[in-house]
């Protein structure tokens, strides 16, 4: 599936740091005080993405140093920053989880943030420290560089392994799904909650599923008329494909105090980073608005409410908001975003991701869900089955509003041909 209103020939951006390194710029990584020092004169780039990178690249070279408080090192360096904010700690904390790290080379990564700092070329000018290494000290460099390089090789191949079976698993959920979605006791109740029926989109399957959780019997949990939702990515020929499957729990059989009906479950080892769920993305134009929301329900109540005239993404996850942003502007480069996040941890999150973006184009904008809904973890949904369709339009109106007053200092804004926001 083709994206619309991506921009044609957009292979996306390339990374900093993914050339290679030098033996000597990779000796330098590893000569007491040049981090520090680094540290020091790098600052915190105002633009997120750019931001997100840094973060990277100082927890590689600390990997590469075996500190062992990479999260705390960067939440340090990054509290000197102009744009910090009492978020960051989780979009840090999201940014170093292992998916995100592995994948990329750790010399070549901290080695970017090295050239970016300017000490290389004092320390060639013999203007920085007099510290000098032995045979030794090279030998044994040498040698945890290897094991290094090594490990992050096993690793790799280990979580490659994993996701591929992960992957398969959920082929085989998804096709063997037979069930009717909209018999799903699950959705029915949402329906009845809204007072409105809410069609489930074709893609959305259901089926009966077991698993095995603590506190259940031997013989596990049934769990009946389950939804199977479908989480996509961008592939290499930017086109919409499945990655692996968001499970929405039905009723379990046999109940215990942590299995409930809606509960949500995911494959182990899937990857899901960066794994959304769309709604009318054939409303998507160049330079229209983007809406990203968390569950999927949300998402189904952000459409129904906006008149189904913006394309609207399901993160599944607050922690999934920034990977959500990095896929999609690889095809939507010049669409503002507007988050939705739940009350509470998600609109924390939101709003540090829109003030990590002030100074960029085109905007992030946090939507403040809690003005109108006042208790942690409240979302889109409740807002639907609260005040309808009509009454929810108009104050999803007027915090879009809200937002972008609170981020450009101005009420005027991208709108699509439906509906204003």
């Amino acid at each position: 599936m083709a994206y619309p209103g991506a921009k044609e020939g957009n292979q996306g951006a390339k990374t900093p740091g993914e050339m290679r390194m030098s033996e000597s710029k990779d000796e330098y990584l590893l000569w007491p005080g040049v981090f520090d020092e680094a540290l020091a004169r790098v600052q915190p780039a105002p633009s997120y993405m750019e931001w997100v990178q840094q973060v990277r690249q100082i927890a590689c070279w600390a990997n590469i140093l075996r500190l062992g408080d990479a999260q705390a090192i960067c939440e340090r360096w990054s509290a000197s920053g102009v744009n910090a904010a009492t978020a960051d700690a989780g979009l840090i904390r999201s940014a170093l989880r292992p998916q995100s790290l592995e994948k990329l080379s750790p010399f070549a990564m901290a080695g970017a943030f090295l050239a970016a700092s300017g000490v290389t070329a004092e320390i060639r000018a013999g203007r920085f420290g007099s510290y000098q290494p032995t045979a030794a000290d090279l030998a044994k460099r040498e040698a945890q560089r290897r094991e290094m390089e090594e490990a992050h090789r096993v690793a790799l191949e280990a979580t490659n392994k994993e996701r591929q079976k992960a992957a398969m698993q959920a082929n085989q959920i998804y096709n063997k799904a037979s069930l009717d979605p909209a018999l799903s006791p699950y959705w029915q109740a949402k329906c009845s909650a809204a007072a409105l029926p809410l069609p489930l989109p074709d893609d959305v399957k259901a089926a009966n599923w077991r698993t095995f959780e603590k506190g259940a019997s031997a013989q596990g949990i049934y769990w009946n008329h389950s939804l199977i939702i479908p989480l996509y990515c961008i592939t290499e020929e930017l086109k919409l494909g499945m990655r692996t499957i968001e499970i929405i729990c039905g009723r379990p059989n046999p109940e215990t105090e942590l299995s409930f009906m809606g509960a949500k479950r995911g494959l182990k080892g899937a990857q899901r980073g960066g794994c959304f769920y769309p709604l009318d993305i054939d409303k998507a134009r160049h330079g229209s608005p983007l809406v990203i929301c968390e569950g999927f329900s949300s998402g189904m109540a952000l459409s129904a409410a906006m008149g189904h005239a913006l394309p609207v993404f399901c993160a599944m996850s607050c922690n999934n908001f920034a990977a959500v942003i990095d896929e999609l502007r690889i095809v939507y480069q010049d669409c503002p975003i507007y988050i939705v996040g739940d009350v509470g941890v998600g609109e924390e999150i939101a709003q540090g991701i829109a003030e990590a973006n002030t100074s960029r184009r085109p905007p992030v904008y946090a939507v403040p869900l809690s003005r109108v809904l006042f208790e942690d973890g409240n979302d889109p949904f409740d807002l639907l089955a609260r005040h309808g369709v009509d009454n929810s339009r108009a104050l999803l109106r007027s915090l879009f509003r809200e937002a972008r007053q609170g981020r450009d200092g101005t009420l005027s804004g991208p709108s699509s041909s439906d509906a204003q926001y």
